[in-house]
């Protein structure tokens, strides 16, 4: 009877112990990849905000370029309209060099202020029209220039044109190269392309995914696409081969146009990737070796049951009862029985 007892207590003794490595295998482990995750979508959340202030900052730089030189602009116009013929050409040269502009001219209405662009201006990007009572920039790509205009209440009003060289747009927009992985750009909300940073990989990546990718990668523009038409800020993450970037499109007030800041996503998470990556090494290290003691604690207890369960069970006779030398040891017998696996010879009939 205290034979079976025994091999019960150990067999549920060897059962708990392999349920509870499982467990601490299986918590363990789940533990281990929730903690990658969470890291990643960590990560990622941060360099989302991060890119949007950066971009915000890139934003508010240029609308406030861009406002001053239309507030310079009003600020000429008013002065310019009531000055006669001969002392205007100097008074637009005092006023151009102090205010930055390359050329200063006073059209006689807005046709003759049209005319004054085209003959400057091969290729113009965005609306290339003077409308009445508006002070506006007007970008050009061949040459790359960007005009100026503030004109009067009707179209018959004169009208103040001023030039400037792009490159000035395109050094705010390189203030923030991101040590040369990322770069920014200015668009209207039509997706035409006004102006743009220092170009790299990314430009072409997101050009790529665009023009030429699957249904699915063209797919991924178009909440930016919905957001940019509702004047909204956002950030849109784009994959193509294998690559991902994170865009940042920021609303300017000048124009309704908007900033695009492209950086990789894992700008922010070169560091950490690898951290989590190598924790999730570590899990699946973890669980080869819990694995091996279960398979070999299992081979173990298979082994000491068959043992077990090979022993003769023996009926000792009333006289080897009666001695109390044979009782004793008996009880030593199966006492070292019931902690050390013994060979079914050990326990002879004859010692009793």
């Amino acid at each position: 009877m205290k034979h079976e007892q025994t091999i019960n207590q150990y067999r549920k003794g060897m059962l708990l112990t392999m349920l509870g490595l499982s467990i601490a295998i299986l918590v363990t482990g789940t533990l281990f990849l929730m903690n990658g995750f969470a890291i990643q979508n960590a990560t990622e959340q941060r360099t989302q905000n991060w890119l949007l202030d950066v971009s915000g900052q890139i934003a508010t730089l240029v609308d406030s370029r861009i406002s001053q030189s239309m507030e310079s602009m009003n600020i000429i116009r008013d002065s310019a309209v009531l000055l006669d013929e001969e002392a205007l050409p100097e008074f637009l040269a005092r006023k151009a060099s102090v205010s930055g502009f390359d050329e200063l001219y006073l059209a006689a209405n807005a046709e003759e202020a049209k005319a004054w662009i085209r003959e400057r201006c091969s290729t113009l990007a965005g609306d290339d029209m003077v409308h009445a009572g508006t002070t506006q920039l007007i970008m050009s790509h061949e040459p790359e220039l960007g005009v100026y205009y503030s004109a009067g209440e009707t179209t018959g009003d004169q009208v103040l044109l001023g030039v400037k060289n792009a490159s000035l747009l395109t050094s705010m927009l390189s203030t923030q190269s991101f040590n040369g992985e990322g770069t920014s750009r200015v668009i209207t909300r039509d997706g035409e392309l006004l102006a743009e940073g220092e170009s790299n990989e990314l430009s072409t990546l997101l050009r790529d995914a665009l023009m030429n990718g699957t249904e699915e990668e063209r797919a991924q523009f178009g909440q930016m696409y919905d957001d940019i038409h509702a004047g909204r800020p956002g950030v849109a993450r784009i994959e193509k081969g294998g690559a991902a970037v994170l865009v940042s499109y920021i609303p300017l007030v000048a124009n309704d146009w908007y900033v695009l800041t492209i950086i990789p996503a894992d700008l922010l998470g070169k560091t950490i990737d690898p951290l989590v990556t190598e924790n999730l090494w570590l899990t699946l290290l973890l669980g080869v070796v819990f694995g091996g003691v279960l398979i070999a604690m299992t081979i173990l207890r298979r082994r000491y049951q068959s043992s077990l369960s090979t022993w003769p069970s023996w009926t000792p006779s009333p006289a080897a009862r009666a001695t109390p030398a044979s009782a004793t040891t008996r009880r030593r017998c199966w006492k070292r029985a019931a902690t050390t696996p013994l060979s079914p010879r050990t326990c002879r009939a004859s010692s009793w």
